[in-house]
């Protein structure tokens, strides 16, 4: 149907752009930085969004069509599939059906990083952060002492 090319070809450089991005770091550990899954996720949303409103544009005949031809009918449920999955779940997809072990995929953050983040301050604020507690802490001290 008229319009579908216009989504199966962003689709192609999608999924290209997954295997682009992707980086080996070790036997099995791929790393898919932050930044780059957050643009993937992004086009894929876009391109999701975008078949939504060109289906709903299709008439009988050319929905028909997408039902009935073998071929258009296998390529865009496989292109409805993967983009309902995350980035990383196509990429496991795409090792399993190649014979790839992956272990992990990571942001590139070590195990460290992640938790000094899921704390919030990293050590040098928290220095300072203490810092400014114990400064308070001799003002307040300071000034309660020459008001006795």
């Amino acid at each position: 149907p008229i319009g579908w090319t216009e989504l199966y070809t962003p689709y192609r450089q999608y999924m290209q752009d997954i295997t682009f991005k992707l980086q080996k770091v070790d036997k099995g550990i791929f790393v898919l930085p932050i930044k780059d899954e957050e643009v993937l996720n992004t086009a894929r949303e876009n391109i999701l969004n975008n078949y939504s409103t060109w289906s709903r544009s299709l008439v009988d005949k050319q929905n028909e069509l997408l039902d009935t031809d073998p071929l258009l009918k296998k390529l865009n449920n496989d292109m409805l599939k993967e983009l309902e999955l995350d980035p990383k779940d196509i990429v496991m997809q795409i090792a399993k059906a190649q014979n790839i072990d992956i272990t992990e995929i990571t942001d590139g953050q070590t195990r460290i990083e992640k938790a000094a983040k899921a704390e919030g301050l990293t050590g040098a604020a928290k220095d300072f952060q203490n810092r400014i507690k114990r400064n308070k802490t001799l003002i307040l001290d300071s000034l309660n002492t020459k008001e006795l």
